[in-house]
């Protein structure tokens, strides 16, 4: 039982935990950019008091690249008030109100 116990450590893993484990680094990060993105739209949201599911993280993602380059050229340097700001609604963040849907009625007697 004792020689089992120490040659667990030489046999291989399972090809599942290997392909886990060569992939685990990408899905943290990936969890870990999620959680900051989440973060910042929340933190945008409060700024505009609006409700977060009004914000778009797709468009504060594509809106990072508008930032980076506003903040080399000295012009901001928070991101929640550069999402925020009235002269740059044209990034999308804020969600428009979309119209209710109509459901249609398909009764063939009125």
């Amino acid at each position: 039982m004792k020689s089992k116990w120490q040659q667990r450590k030489q046999r291989p893993l399972p090809e599942s935990v290997q392909f886990t484990l060569s992939k685990f680094n990408k899905i943290w990060a990936t969890w870990l950019f999620y959680a900051v993105l989440m973060d910042l739209g929340d933190a945008v949201a409060d700024d505009l008091a609006l409700p977060a599911d009004r914000i778009s993280l797709e468009m504060i993602y594509r809106g990072l690249y508008h930032f980076s380059l506003a903040h080399q050229k000295g012009l901001t340097d928070e991101p929640i008030q550069y999402f925020a700001a009235p002269e740059n609604r044209d990034l999308g963040v804020v969600k428009s109100i979309r119209k209710p849907r109509v459901r249609l009625i398909y009764c063939p007697i009125p």
